[in-house]
């Protein structure tokens, strides 16, 4: 997913050389690019990094972006298209890989043979899932090491990793009070 921030005053969804080069060519990344929902308006509209949404939207699917969380390509890529800015072919590379994954995942197959076609949003409460989770948390634990702090500290080390005398820490989020 691409968000909202940039690199080297490139917005991360208008940045071909990670999303493209880096990730598809030399990570042979085969998956697809997914906006964060307002991150191809802040393209335009906060980056200014384009001159208008026409521009925004050229420029994310020049650097790989296959999928919009919000509205943004909805309801600005037919002007893209009726003017040139962006071709045909562009779209077709990212249904191409849209529809990869999707026959990847199964959707086309007989409804028998998809597993996940009957789990509700509420499938994540099944039994044997939070066995699941608490393996897939522990295998992704890593201890960060930060040698320069901006201005939440004056001292580095004061930050990470965390001082073995801690009494309290807070834990936020949606699922802060899961087991």
């Amino acid at each position: 997913m691409c968000a909202y921030d940039s690199w080297n005053g490139i917005p991360s969804c208008a940045n071909r050389a990670l999303m493209t080069n880096l990730a598809r060519k030399q990570w042979n990344f085969t998956g697809v690019w997914v906006s964060d929902c307002g991150a191809i308006n802040d393209v335009f509209a906060n980056h200014n990094f384009t001159k208008n949404r026409v521009q925004a939207v050229k420029a994310v699917l020049d650097a790989g972006l296959d999928l919009n969380c919000g509205n943004f390509l909805q309801d600005n890529l037919d002007a893209a298209l009726a003017s040139g800015a962006v071709s045909a072919s562009a779209v077709q590379n990212s249904l191409k890989r849209l529809y990869t994954l999707r026959m990847r995942l199964g959707e086309f197959d007989d409804a028998a043979n998809q597993p996940y076609r009957d789990v509700t949003k509420y499938g994540h409460t099944q039994r044997h899932h939070p066995s699941i989770a608490l393996d897939a948390a522990r295998q992704a634990v890593v201890l960060l090491k930060n040698d320069k702090v901006s201005s939440l500290s004056s001292k580095a080390d004061e930050v990470l990793p965390l001082p073995a005398n801690l009494l309290k820490l807070a834990v936020l989020g949606p699922h802060a009070g899961d087991n």
